[in-house]
This record gives structure tokens, C-alpha cells and sequence, in this order.
């Protein structure tokens, strides 16, 4: 992890699930001090939907980084067994979304899980320890990490 993110850690409180919507909206780019998506907006309103009857399964999750009583930004995903799939985050703030993904990958630990999938490799997140696997070598895991019992 680059020295001046280290640096950003302590500056955002952290929080889960309790701006669920609001996290989503930022993921689409549509939350206020959001950037507009590079890669379009693929969170369609039918896929909202989705999500948010994930949500009240107790499957989908956000977690979020709060800077002076802000949402600043964050990750939302999927929680099955021992893995949390990320499907999307957002910022307001500048590095908030990294601090947002090192955050939830140390909390995860905690609770046991064995895998992060951050589903799209690129240099942002490569700069934070993220790393690509094989599809092979993702299949493998998954019998074994879905199995684990942890809680978001």
C-alpha cells in the first residue's frame, strides 16, 4: 500500500450497511460529489431491484468510509460463504474508495473470509495488494470458501 494512502486510513470512519442505497446510487454515479461512471452505468434500475431484494435476504452489503459525518465513499457486494464478491464502488472524497476496499478486505479477515473477488483487475486496485487468478484457480477456491460460515 502506497505511503500516503497508509497516511488516509485514520481520516474515515468506517461503517456497514447503513447507507445501502446511498452507496449503490454512488456506485452508479448518480449520488451528489460522485464522479459520473467511466464504464457507463451498468447498475441498471431492474438490477437496483436486485440488490436491494439482496440486501433484505441479507446477501448484498455496502461498506462505507465517513469522513466529518459524509458519506465520502464505498464498496458494494455480494457475501456467500467465506467470499465477498465486490461488485462495484464510489467516491466523493479522494482515496476514499481505496480506503473504503483496504478497510473491507481487513474486516473480512476478521470475520473469516478467504476471498475478496474484486472481478476486474486494473492499476488502482493493483496498487493495493489486488492480484489476478486464473478462472481455474478461481473455480478451486470456491467449493472450500463457500463452505465457510462467516458473517458480513
Amino acid at each position: 500500500m502506497p505511503r500516503r494512502l497508509r497516511r488516509q486510513l485514520g481520516r474515515f470512519e468506517v461503517r456497514r450497511n447503513s447507507a445501502y442505497l446511498d452507496v449503490l446510487d454512488g456506485c452508479r454515479g448518480r449520488l451528489p460529489g460522485s464522479p459520473q461512471r467511466e464504464d457507463g452505468e451498468w447498475i441498471s434500475d431492474a438490477m437496483v431491484e436486485v440488490y436491494e431484494q439482496l440486501h433484505l435476504a441479507g446477501l448484498s452489503h455496502s461498506f462505507e468510509v465517513w469522513q466529518n459525518g459524509q458519506l465520502a465513499g464505498g464498496v458494494m457486494g455480494i457475501a456467500l460463504g467465506g467470499v465477498f464478491f465486490a461488485e462495484s464502488k464510489f467516491h466523493r472524497v479522494t482515496d476514499a474508495s481505496k480506503v473504503a476496499l483496504v478497510r473491507l478486505a481487513e474486516h473480512l479477515h476478521a470475520q473469516g473470509f478467504t476471498v475478496l473477488d474484486a472481478q476486474i483487475q486494473n492499476d488502482h486496485i493493483a496498487r493495493l495488494g489486488v492480484y489476478e487468478i486464473r478462472a481455474e484457480e478461481f473455480s478451486a477456491l470456491m467449493p472450500t470458501a463457500l463452505a465457510i460460515d462467516a458473517e458480513f
